[in-house]
């Protein structure tokens, strides 16, 4: 067996200040994976996924008016 999350969906919510700096609330879909293989190594068909978990973290844009990587946008 072998357990990997995978990555469902990412989104971003409308951009505020926060002091200086310009945020983001990025919300981000995992779905945890139980894979299966049998003896020959091939997907086995006894694979499964767990309920979806959400994991919300702030991203930062701009602090005053520069952009932090990877945003490349306007500031301010």
């Amino acid at each position: 067996m072998a357990a990997t999350v995978e990555t469902a969906e990412v989104k971003d919510g409308a951009p505020y200040r926060a002091g200086d700096d310009w945020v983001v609330d990025r919300t981000t879909t995992l779905l945890p994976l139980c894979n299966y293989f049998n003896a020959a190594g091939t997907y086995s068909l006894r694979s499964y996924s767990l309920d979806p978990t959400q994991r919300t973290e702030r991203v930062v844009l701009c602090r005053g008016a520069r952009p932090v990587a990877p945003y490349a946008g306007p500031c301010g």
